[in-house]
């Protein structure tokens, strides 16, 4: 820089080169732009900036302290001198510079014209950064660039992303039937000559270069200096697109497009260029060079789509322990690849921009996003935790390679507890969570993300309380519905059902809410009416209980016995009159959470629409049915699951023999005598007919006699649909669960 563009060095905002008759019209505008930005960049990382700068036989120097103007007012001038350095000086100078910067001293005296800037007194910030972080930041920083070179001391730093690409593809490899494509699309005939296609239009001829890369070139902190993905047209080694990836183009498909860099040389542009040599204009040439840069771009796609594939399909031929048909293309890459675009906080201008199921690690993610670009290590696995009755269905965590299901979401409480259903709900939750990456790898505007996720997660708590089969959300919806009628009303409903009731929601004028009967004997039915009373309060008041109506909707439906659910009963004062009408009127009354114990234990307890009928029409005031259901729920038969898991454990543990040799229910029951001495040979009894039945001729009982057909894990998990490790799963890749051997 001469003294005039060390004096424009300081001019922060506007280009020096912008001298001409039209910027002058317009000087008035505010302009906005990056230029000169640098220098304010700089004070970040020290106090003083200089720079030294040579033009032919003069060298100058300019020094700022940027302590200088900290706490004066907004118009404070602080003036800028610039010296003309002697020959002593400027060899002291240069000896020092060339020790910090690739360039020998001698260079510095052979060449006429360059420019050198130094920062000293470094700030805390810049002192203490090692040049390994040092090194990371300025790597991460920089773009893939064919004008540019950048030296950490004698080392040569390169983009991040300037890696081997995963295959090339140049002008040499433009087959016939892409130049007949590309004769049609442009309209006159391209032949191929000294590495170039020639045509009319085009007598320099057009050549290119591309390559698809293994991990996105669409991210990082590079974007803001320049871009590494996309054509890059030059005309007459002029890069003529700098900000136009697409060239004009419409958008392209995006697994392929952020991995894809192209340059086209294309010197017949040369008088197409706009004014301010930044652009093309439209013309015929523009369209020819676009067709051409599309049949590049879709012979890369081709490539690239052919490439994965093949990667998945050498995958699922390995042996099962080496097995991955769920390929980490599908799942860990384009995480890799959205997470270098947008970073670990989603980068949206607004809160719903951000992640919707994605949970990444906090910190500096730039080791993490390459380990995922490698081969999987470990194994998926699925947790239950509770993130609320408004949290997302499911939050992803690579790091940790799990998914984690909401407990409270109205999906994980219908179909977690069933196994079969769980691993549906498992696949579900995983392509779930995945939509959201493939979305915003596909370039889809974040916000309409947000709005599309959100609608499908109204929708599947919608559907997934359409119909109730799980005992544990049902008894969850009588929890949630106290205070409200209608709900209160369905979910009573849905809890006979849960028992074995034919049941029916009724309400209206002068009806009760729900009607329930089951047959004790083939042509014989028991009847019951089914009230529920809702309230915001702990108990309605006396008064809000028609007792007298209860018993008057039970003899117009000539049932045999009614329900009646509320939160709680009248207390205190009322107590003994609510107790006294609820006997007199014959009407069973239940408390919310007294009915949702027993639909959570219905299933593991066997409980049976007998029972519940014998409640309801023998126990009737508030105390009465409370005291019944504790005895329903500490008969001694035991939990279901934890005796059939028992019994599996002792026939694991006795299986040695061998397979077809009989086991004594006996023998068994013994067994479980020590830890469970409750246990009846009836209850181990009927306990193994049930595993037996489950096992799907797995296991056969012969009177009194166990015989095993199979190994015991594998009726361990046709039975229980166990996840235990190194046991039950059976397994033919490495996404989740781990696999099994019998021999």
């Amino acid at each position: 820089m001469d003294l005039d563009g060390l004096q424009d060095l300081w001019v922060i905002g506007r280009s020096p080169k912008r001298r001409d008759e039209e910027y002058k019209k317009r000087v008035h505008r505010t302009q906005i732009g990056k230029f000169g930005i640098g220098k304010l960049a700089a004070s970040a990382l020290a106090h003083t900036i200089t720079y030294v700068s040579r033009v032919g036989d003069y060298v100058r120097a300019i020094t700022v302290d940027f302590r200088d103007f900290d706490e004066q007012e907004e118009d404070f001038e602080l003036p800028v001198s610039s010296a003309q350095i002697g020959t002593p000086d400027f060899d002291s100078i240069i000896q020092t510079a060339s020790e910090y910067s690739v360039p020998a001293s001698d260079w510095y005296s052979a060449q006429d014209r360059w420019t050198a800037c130094i920062l000293t007194n470094l700030k805390p910030t810049a002192a203490g950064m090692s040049v390994g972080k040092l090194r990371w930041v300025l790597s991460t920083a920089m773009p893939i660039t064919e004008d540019f070179a950048l030296h950490l001391g004698s080392e040569n730093i390169k983009s991040s992303k300037d890696v081997t690409p995963w295959f090339t593809y140049s002008t040499s490899d433009f087959d016939q039937d892409r130049i007949e494509r590309l004769n049609a699309a442009a309209g006159e005939t391209f032949t191929f000559s000294d590495g170039k296609l020639i045509s009319d239009t085009f007598p320099s001829g057009l050549s290119f270069d591309a390559a698809v890369f293994g991990s996105t070139l669409n991210a990082g902190k590079s974007g803001d200096l320049g871009r590494s993905y996309g054509f890059f047209v030059r005309v007459r080694n002029r890069l003529v697109n700098e900000r136009d990836a697409l060239f004009g183009m419409t958008p392209r498909a995006f697994r392929t497009w952020n991995r894809f860099r192209a340059t086209i040389n294309a010197d017949d542009l040369d008088d197409q260029l706009t004014a301010p040599r930044e652009g093309v204009g439209d013309s015929k040439k523009r369209e020819v060079v676009q067709a051409l840069a599309r049949e590049i771009f879709n012979a890369c796609r081709s490539k690239h789509d052919q490439l994965i594939a093949e990667w998945i399909a050498k995958e699922r031929k390995q042996k099962e322990l080496g097995r991955n048909p769920v390929s980490n293309r599908l799942v860990e890459v384009p995480v890799a690849d959205v997470l270098q675009q947008f970073g670990g906080d989603g980068a949206g201008a607004d809160a719903d921009d951000g992640w919707f199921y994605l949970g990444v690690p906090g910190g500096e993610i730039g080791e993490f996003v390459k380990k995922l670009y490698e081969p999987r290590t470990g194994l998926y696995s699925y947790r239950i935790e509770d993130l609320g009755p408004n949290g997302r269905l499911v939050q992803y965590r690579p790091d940790e390679l799990t998914f984690i299901l909401n407990e409270s979401h109205e999906l994980v409480k219908e179909y977690a507890d069933d196994y079969q259903s769980r691993r549906l709900l498992e696949d579900f939750v995983t392509a779930e969570a995945m939509l959201e990456v493939y979305m915003r790898e596909a370039g889809i505007d974040l916000s309409t993300i947000g709005e599309i996720l959100q609608a499908r997660d109204t929708l599947i708590r919608a559907l997934a309380k359409n119909q109730s089969y799980s005992l544990k959300n049902i008894a969850h919806e009588l929890r949630e519905a106290s205070g409200d009628k209608d709900d209160l009303e369905v979910a009573l409903v849905a809890a006979m059902r849960s028992f074995g009731f034919i049941a029916k929601h009724v309400a209206g004028a002068g009806r009760p809410d729900g009607v329930a009967r089951f047959y004790i004997r083939p042509g014989e039915e028991k009847k019951y009416t089914l009230e529920a009373k809702s309230t915001l309060k702990p108990a309605p008041s006396l008064s809000a209980i028609d007792f007298a109506g209860l018993t008057e909707h039970m003899e117009k439906e000539l049932a045999q016995g009614c329900i009646l659910i509320a939160p709680g009963y009248p207390g205190a004062e009322e107590t003994s009159a609510a107790e006294w009408r609820a006997k007199f009127g014959k009407i069973s009354c239940w408390t919310i959470s007294d009915l949702s114990r027993v639909v959570d234990a219905a299933e593991d307890r066997h409980i049976s629409a007998a029972q519940i009928a014998d409640i309801i029409e023998g126990h009737f005031s508030p105390t009465d049915v409370k005291a019944a259901v504790e005895a329903l729920l500490s008969e001694p038969n035991g939990n279901r699951e934890d005796i059939e898991r028992a019994l599996l454990d002792s026939i694991e543990q006795t299986s040695s023999m061998l397979i077809g040799a009989p086991m004594d229910v006996a023998f068994l029951h013994g067994r479980l005598l020590g830890a469970q001495p409750q246990l009846t040979r009836d209850i181990v009894r009927e306990a193994l007919k049930n595993i037996a039945r489950k096992s799907n001729g797995l296991m056969r009982m012969r009177e009194d006699e166990v015989v095993l057909l199979s190994a015991a894990s594998e009726i361990r998990r046709r039975v229980t649909g166990s996840s235990e490790p190194d046991k039950t799963n059976r397994r033919t890749g490495d996404f989740k669960g781990p696999g099994v051997s019998e021999f």
